[in-house]
């Protein structure tokens, strides 16, 4: 009833407004999700971060530097899958 009563011109800022809101909000949960997802990562590395030499690492299968590594996020996706292949095995 108030939407149909607004004129045209207030309809479309209302419902501008709106689906600006709801981009917002769907921003904040993406951005959430990639958060639990990076601290569930964490949480699984937490027993052999310690022993890893990033820069090392990078060096010695990449050629590249430790910063080259962790821009890339490779670190992480290699940890994850030996991780997960060792909890099968």
């Amino acid at each position: 009833m108030f939407f149909a009563s607004l004129r045209s011109e207030d309809q479309k800022e209302l419902q501008a407004a709106i689906d600006e809101d709801f981009a917002r909000i769907h921003q904040v949960v993406e951005d959430a999700k990639k958060l639990k997802r990076q601290i569930e990562v964490r949480k699984i590395l937490s027993d052999i971060l310690p022993f890893i030499s990033v820069s090392e690492f990078a060096k010695q299968y990449f050629g590249k530097s430790a910063s080259w590594l962790h821009q890339r996020s490779m670190l992480m996706r290699c940890m994850v899958k030996w991780q997960l292949s060792r909890k099968r095995n």
